[in-house]
């Protein structure tokens, strides 16, 4: 279902994870626990010079004893032929000769992903690789909404990662990622692209580093010094590198493994009533439960990954000729969903409209 055109195939294939690397281990953990399951080899390329040319430590080489239940391939390109200040193909060249060395003795129709680290395709989406023959042109770029600073702060879509058959695939992951506005698209959402994901702290380090680095147009709008903005902008979901503000959002049902099952391991990048509902969850050994994780008027129905709402009993002060009745909206809004929101309107009568006390609603969840 998440393949354009995609047909069965008899055997899997042997799927591929090709990525560049910095010093991201947080993320770089995430993802490999998500696709610990299904992916044959991690091919992690990690230079000793940075894009423009300045030495920078072997962060991964140093700390590869901390991942050795996963199988990674660790490629070290050289990119000294490059001139000074050459960004772009350092940048190119490091997916490029990663994936030529970690795919050396893939087969034609092994299957590959190429994208960055922190751009992370799903567990589901990683299978369909391995047992779907993919559109005709054996090409596919991965749809994965854009998260900022943690998971409840949705900045839109994205779509640079790619995915392909080794045949098709050749020599050329930079120009396939460069391209993937005209490859066919996934159908809806494969993954997660977390980006910047890390503390203020974090966040200012990174920003004065890819100014410093790269001379590009929309890091002159960044207010890398000014460590109130950041904090500001983190607080309101708000996007450093252009007036865009995040969706405040987040999808129970839709999150990584690691986050579901060790949720306290990465406190920054999950929301505190969150993370307290995932722990809730993960306690009380998969059975359901309900949170109102939004109160007053709106109300926000939140059950655990792998359960849906069923709404159980209700009782209503509510205007006689309220059309919807409030069971009705309800119903519609929630039922047989893993979270929703419902809100008190104009049809609710007297205290109920401003507070809960008049209204009594029993909801569930059900796996």
């Amino acid at each position: 279902e998440m393949l354009p055109g995609g047909k069965p195939r008899s055997t899997p294939a042997k799927l591929y994870d090709v990525f560049p690397f910095i010093d991201e281990f947080d993320i770089l953990r995430i993802r490999l626990e998500e696709l610990k399951t299904e992916v044959f080899t991690h091919v992690l390329g990690e230079a000793d010079v940075t894009y423009m040319g300045r030495p920078k430590p072997l962060w991964f080489k140093q700390s590869q004893g901390n991942f050795s239940s996963f199988r990674i391939r660790r490629v070290q390109p050289d990119l000294s032929r490059f001139a000074p200040g050459d960004f772009w193909a350092r940048e190119r060249a490091l997916r490029q000769l990663t994936a030529n060395a970690g795919l050396r003795d893939a087969e034609p129709t092994d299957v590959v992903i190429v994208s960055d680290v922190d751009e992370i395709p799903s567990r589901q989406f990683a299978a369909a690789l391995r047992w779907c023959n993919f559109y005709k042109r054996g090409l596919v770029s991965m749809e994965t909404p854009l998260y900022y600073y943690h998971v409840g702060c949705l900045m839109g879509p994205w779509h640079k990662g790619v995915a392909a058959a080794v045949d098709e695939f050749g020599s050329r992951p930079g120009y396939l990622r460069d391209g993937s506005d005209t490859i066919p698209r996934t159908v809806g959402p494969v993954g997660w692209h977390f980006g910047l994901f890390l503390s203020a702290e974090g966040i200012q380090r990174k920003l004065a580093r890819d100014a410093e680095e790269a001379d590009v147009g929309w890091m002159s709008n960044v207010e890398i010094s000014n460590f109130n903005s950041i904090r500001r902008g983190m607080e309101q979901c708000e996007s450093f590198f252009s007036d865009s503000k995040a969706v405040l959002s987040v999808d129970l049902s839709w999150l990584p493994v690691a986050f579901v099952n060790t949720p306290e391991r990465f406190p920054g990048f999950i929301p505190e009533p969150i993370r307290q509902h995932l722990e809730l969850c993960r306690a009380k050994s998969g059975k359901g439960v309900v949170h109102r994780l939004l109160s007053q008027r709106k109300h926000r129905f939140v059950c655990c990954p792998g359960s849906v709402i069923r709404v159980k009993a209700m009782q209503w002060q509510s205007s006689p000729s309220c059309q919807p009745t409030p069971s009705q909206a309800l119903r519609s809004a929630c039922e047989g969903k893993p979270q929703c929101e419902f809100e008190l309107n104009e049809c609710f009568a007297g205290k109920c409209a401003r507070s809960s006390p008049a209204l009594e609603v029993r909801v569930g969840c059900a796996f």
